[in-house]
């Protein structure tokens, strides 16, 4: 639907002869081209026009109708931690009996909270002692009621927490109080959340995605 909007504004532009640089976060664009219109409509709006993605390891997403001298990369970048979060020394001391594992992003399939309970009951059957937090705003009433399930069916009750939308100095002590961060998502591209993590100096426990 967004990309049928932006048709409207990408028309008027070429009508007036206005050169465009289209600035791509995501992905999509390969999978959308694979429908007839769309492969027609996005050769119409790409041609003679710049792009921007967030890394080389997306072109191929747009390589068919973009030349690769028409494409340049600009990588994600994040703010630093909030004044006063000393990071360093907090993460040198954590002083944690149990490691602590976070998960932080909008709670949506795609993003591999399922994944995680799923990797989290292997650890379990390894004897392995952590607790892990779960936080970010529901993407939808059924992942809810699969997630909590799951966590039950895997008798993780005792060790995982939903801890709701975090923001600011809530949303950095979570990060200092953590100890590892797993985001196993299947579909993203140069997720702000691992540089945020990074940020907080906390080894990340990812995808290739």
């Amino acid at each position: 639907i967004a990309f049928y909007r932006d048709l409207l504004f990408v028309a008027i532009l070429k009508i007036w002869r206005i050169p465009i640089v289209f600035h791509i976060h995501g992905k999509g664009v390969l999978q959308a081209a694979t429908k007839p219109v769309s492969k027609k409509l996005y050769q119409w709006v790409f041609k003679g026009e710049k792009v921007i993605l967030l890394s080389p390891r997306l072109f191929p997403e747009i390589s068919m109708f973009v030349k690769e001298e028409d494409c340049f990369f600009l990588p994600n970048g994040i703010d630093s931690p909030p004044d006063g979060e000393d990071t360093d020394s907090k993460r040198n001391k954590s002083g944690n009996s149990v490691p602590q594992i976070l998960f932080l992003s909008a709670m949506h399939a795609s993003k591999g909270p399922l994944f995680l309970i799923d990797a989290l009951a292997l650890l379990k059957k390894e004897g392995l002692s952590f607790e892990v937090r779960f936080a970010g705003p529901w993407a939808s009433d059924n992942l809810t009621e699969r997630f909590f399930r799951h966590v039950k069916e895997n008798d993780l009750e005792d060790r995982v927490a939903y801890v709701g939308s975090q923001f600011g100095h809530e949303k950095a002590k979570l990060y200092n109080k953590s100890d590892i961060f797993a985001f196993p998502t299947v579909k993203d591209a140069f997720p702000l959340v691992l540089l945020e993590a990074m940020s907080y100096g906390l080894p990340v426990v990812s995808t290739d995605e």
